[in-house]
């Protein structure tokens, strides 16, 4: 082959390899841009932070003050017995009755009708079973837990979120079932957790006279139905009780419209 035509032939056989050794560079920059991008990735996306369940912890104070604990003791037995003397005469005259009702006793005999009625015993048999606690000076206690302590469930909810929309369970493995049937499956379980309340979902068992169930949302986002006795919220009855001139007195029985 002469010279010339070798010289001819040199570019265009270095051609394919010149793009060969280019395509692997291409290909390295490539896959290094690429694991570059991937590294930055991994610094700026973050898992994002399980939050932990709200919850409700039972607390009774009502044992650091003896003079308390003894007029609990005793208006506990008052209501055992039905001993609507003893109640009466407990009564602040100006005792609460809730909103928009007129204070005092006359209007508390009207609403409870002692009388004929057994309902004001069975709410007074859960307030004083349930705790409470005392304000600073300890001179009132109010209870149930549920309720004297839910300015820390409103104080952790979500900004935006709506206080009366939330109940707490009260009690340690309080079953979620799918259906308002004391048989039907359970979906979760509740230990003093704080779960969404579905409005107007209240359904009275006809299997268990008295007996009623509410629908509720739990902090993962499962549905199901609790015995409302299991429920407590800041829409409950409760009882605040004051001391008066050494005297333990009721200043307030309602709920919250």
């Amino acid at each position: 082959m002469n010279a010339h035509l070798k010289s001819s032939l040199i570019p265009i056989l270095l051609t394919p390899a010149i793009l060969f050794v280019g395509g692997c560079q291409l290909s390295t920059a490539e896959s290094q841009a690429q694991s570059v991008a991937k590294i930055e990735t991994q610094k700026t996306i973050t898992p994002r932070a399980v939050q932990p369940p709200l919850k409700l912890l039972p607390v009774d104070e009502s044992n650091l003050d003896a003079s308390f604990q003894e007029f609990r003791n005793q208006l506990t037995i008052a209501v055992n017995t039905f001993d609507k003397e003893f109640l009466l005469s407990v009564l602040d005259r100006k005792v609460d009755n809730g909103y928009d009702i007129e204070p005092g006793v006359n209007e508390f005999k009207k609403i409870w009708k002692l009388d004929s009625d057994t309902s004001v015993w069975k709410v007074l048999s859960g307030i004083l079973a349930e705790g409470g606690t005392f304000n600073e000076s300890r001179t009132e206690f109010c209870g149930p837990y549920t309720v004297s302590q839910w300015d820390k469930v409103t104080r952790a909810l979500p900004e935006g979120a709506h206080t009366l929309d939330y109940v707490a369970a009260k009690g340690k493995d309080v079953p979620v079932r799918r259906d308002p049937r004391i048989t039907a499956p359970v979906v979760a379980t509740l230990s003093y957790d704080v779960v969404e309340y579905v409005a107007n979902s209240q359904i009275f068992d006809p299997s268990n006279p008295g007996a009623s169930w509410s629908k509720v949302k739990t902090s993962t986002g499962q549905e199901g139905f609790v015995l409302d006795k299991n429920l407590g919220g800041p829409m409950d009855y409760a009882a605040c009780f004051t001391r008066k001139n050494d005297k333990w007195i009721i200043t307030r029985l309602s709920a919250r419209e």
